[in-house]
C-alpha cells in the first residue's frame, strides 16, 4: 500500500516523469457504439498534494511526506463529509449528461464505485489490467478518479491550493479483448505531464494560499471539487 501511494504522489508531483501517459485516440466512425457499460470505479478518497521536501530523500523521506500529506487529506475528507459530498455521484451526473448529449446511453454499476476491499487488478492511473466480456452493452468503459482533492504546485501565496483532478479512462469493446480508447484529463495540471495531457485550468474562484485556508473554508471546499469534477467529466466525454 505504501508503494502504491508513493506511485500516486509520483503521478501528481511528477518525480522525473515516472509514469507514462496512456493515450489512444477514439475513432468514433469506425465503431457502431450506442450503449456503454461503465465498470465500477476505483475507490478514491480526497487527498492533498504539494512538493513536500521529503519526496527528494528516498523511501524514508517519502514515508515522512506521505504521513503529513495523509493527515491533510484526512482533514479535507472530513470537510467533504460535512458537506455530504459524493465525488462518484458528482461525476456520474456530469458524465452521464455529457455522454447523453453525444448520443450514448450509459449503463452504470450499482454502486458506481467499488469498495475499499475491491480486488480488481489495476495498473498505473488506476486503470484495469483487463476486462471481461459483457452482453449488456456495445462497449465498456473503465474510468477512474486517480487523484481528487486540493494541490499546490509550490510553497507561498504564488502557489495556492486549488481543486485538482486526474481522471483516467479506457474503453474496451464488448468482448473486453480490444482497447478502443484511453486518455487522461488533468484539472490543475501541476505534475509536469506536458502538453499531451488534456489540461483544464482551475477556476480562480477556488484558491487558498495556505492549507490553513483550505481548512478554514469548511464545507465550501466541496463546491470547488464539484466544479472540477464536472469540467473533467465533460472534457473526457468530448474525447468519445
Amino acid at each position: 500500500m505504501l508503494l502504491k501511494r508513493i506511485l500516486l504522489l509520483c503521478v501528481i508531483v511528477s518525480l522525473n516523469a515516472c509514469v507514462s501517459l496512456p493515450q489512444k485516440a477514439f475513432n468514433k466512425g469506425a465503431h457502431d457504439i450506442k450503449t456503454i457499460e461503465v465498470l465500477p470505479m476505483a475507490n478514491t478518497e480526497a487527498q492533498v498534494s504539494y512538493p513536500h521536501p521529503g519526496l527528494n530523500f528516498g523511501l524514508i523521506g517519502a514515508t515522512v511526506a506521505l504521513a503529513e500529506l495523509n493527515a491533510k487529506g484526512n482533514t479535507l475528507q472530513k470537510q467533504l463529509d460535512a458537506a455530504q459530498f459524493d465525488q462518484y455521484e458528482s461525476f456520474r451526473v456530469s458524465f452521464d449528461k455529457a455522454m447523453t448529449e453525444r448520443g450514448y446511453t450509459l449503463i452504470w454499476s450499482d454502486p458506481v464505485a467499488a469498495g475499499k476491499k475491491d480486488k480488481t487488478k489495476r495498473g498505473a492511473w488506476n486503470l484495469r489490467k483487463s476486462a471481461q466480456a459483457t452482453d449488456r452493452a456495445d462497449a465498456q468503459l473503465d474510468v477512474n478518479l486517480v487523484f481528487y482533492g486540493y494541490a499546490a504546485s509550490g510553497a507561498g501565496k504564488n502557489s495556492p491550493y486549488r481543486p485538482t483532478i486526474s481522471l483516467a479512462a479506457q474503453l474496451f469493446d464488448a468482448s473486453g479483448k480490444k482497447k478502443l480508447f484511453s486518455d487522461v484529463v488533468m484539472y490543475h495540471n501541476m505534475g509536469g505531464i506536458g502538453s499531451k495531457a488534456i489540461t483544464i485550468e482551475p477556476d480562480p474562484a477556488f484558491s487558498y494560499p495556505k492549507f490553513d485556508d483550505v481548512e478554514a473554508a469548511g464545507a465550501s471546499v466541496a463546491d470547488g471539487l464539484d466544479a472540477a469534477i464536472r469540467a473533467s467529466a465533460e472534457a473526457m466525454a468530448r474525447q468519445l
